[in-house]
């Protein structure tokens, strides 16, 4: 048996007008399924499917059959318009229920068991061929089903208890799927402005992901929000034992606070921990964004006033990132502050920091400075030297 199952719906579309208790019986019936081979995946192909209809659940004559060839499967789905190769006999519905049996090609054996027939909308499960087994669907739920598992309350059907498998046969959780398909095995569409899914938890994981074969979670083409974690109690995001990329953004990055690289307890907007290497260093600094341009003044006078210091760091500096132990080479934060304190920022550790980069601006001005003076000082000694020369002349 290469079918393997049938996901049945019925819809009724017509009515025949016939008197009495046959008024509404519908003389068409849509009649749409799904086909998967032996390994649970769709069918694409076309099939010849029987159709008929007993008196009782085993044996006997069909009351009624038809036949659909070369009937088109794809992606596993197929429908057929019942009643549209041979009319349904006027006293075939007659107040008792009749049994549908099914005959797939290349099989010439019907599936088993055979399903009650109603003319309401139903749905039903069948089996493999040669040990099927009813499903506990919507076709029992509205057939009386003594189980009462499924319960209908006007247009919805749901249960309360026990769990559902789709491709597994003991659920280990509500919803458990298994598919080897080369297709998404949850297609979530949602065209209008809601929530497509929405996860509420409030103790452990909103989504979690795990043994990922290529991304643990992928957007594309998002048009709004592509993930958007809202009164996180923790991370929002926590992406652990990565293989690959942690994170890989093909965009900008918005993070409306501090963030750490190497450190869990940022205190800064970008609080690193550890060495950084780096080829390449730009700052914004467009004349076209600046006004009230001056020139530093006494920049080798003020610089002066700085030391360049060696230093251990001590253990209270571990609470900013930094190893106790560890020597450096630097300026002292309160010592820059007297001179130039746009450079020292205070955040709110207490811990003063000094805009390194910035001191660059003041070097350069010494450095001219210094030029400057050593040049009238050249010239000083040039004119000095003349003087002396001529004296000795005479």
């Amino acid at each position: 048996m290469n079918v393997r199952k049938f996901l049945l719906f019925l819809t009724i579309i017509g009515c025949i007008g016939i008197s009495g208790l046959l008024a509404d019986v519908p003389h068409l019936i849509n009649f749409t399924g799904t086909l998967t081979d032996t390994t649970g995946c769709p069918i694409t192909d076309t099939r010849n499917i029987q159709f008929a209809l007993y008196a009782d659940s085993i044996g006997g004559t069909p009351l009624w059959n038809e036949a659909h060839s070369s009937v088109d499967v794809i992606d596993g789905l197929f429908h057929v318009m019942l009643g549209s190769a041979t009319s349904f006999p006027p006293n075939l519905f007659d107040g008792s229920k009749p049994w549908l049996g099914i005959t797939v090609s290349p099989d010439v054996t019907e599936l088993t068991p055979r399903q009650p027939f109603v003319t309401t909308p139903y749905a039903y499960m069948t089996e493999e061929s040669d040990h099927a087994t009813n499903a506990d669907t919507a076709a029992f739920a509205l057939s009386g089903s003594p189980d009462d598992d499924w319960t209908i309350s006007g247009s919805n059907i749901y249960r309360n208890t026990g769990k559902v498998g789709i491709g597994i046969a003991s659920p280990s959780n509500k919803l458990h799927i298994i598919g080897s398909e080369n297709i998404p095995l949850l297609n979530v569409e949602q065209n209008g402005w809601g929530r497509a899914l929405r996860v509420y938890n409030h103790n452990v994981c909103g989504i979690w992901v795990e043994h990922a074969g290529n991304h643990g979670m992928r957007i594309t083409d998002a048009v709004g929000d592509g993930i958007h974690v809202e009164y996180s109690h923790h991370n929002g995001v926590h992406v652990d034992s990565a293989n690959g990329w942690a994170g890989y953004f093909g965009g900008d990055g918005y993070f409306n606070g501090d963030v750490g690289l190497g450190t869990t307890t940022p205190s800064e907007k970008l609080d690193i921990e550890g060495d950084i290497e780096c080829t390449t260093l730009h700052e914004t600094s467009d004349d076209l964004l600046k006004n009230n341009i001056q020139t530093l003044d006494k920049a080798l006078d003020n610089i002066t006033k700085l030391r360049g210091v060696s230093f251990e760091w001590n253990e209270e500096a571990e609470s900013v990132g930094a190893t106790s132990g560890e020597k450096q080479i630097g300026v002292l934060a309160s010592e820059v502050e007297q001179v130039f304190p746009e450079l020292v920022s205070s955040p709110e550790n207490g811990y003063k920091s000094v805009d390194y980069t910035k001191l660059t601006a003041v070097l350069i001005e010494a450095v001219k400075e210094l030029k400057s003076e050593n040049k009238e000082l050249r010239n000083n000694v040039d004119t000095l030297r003349g003087e002396i020369a001529e004296l000795r002349q005479r």
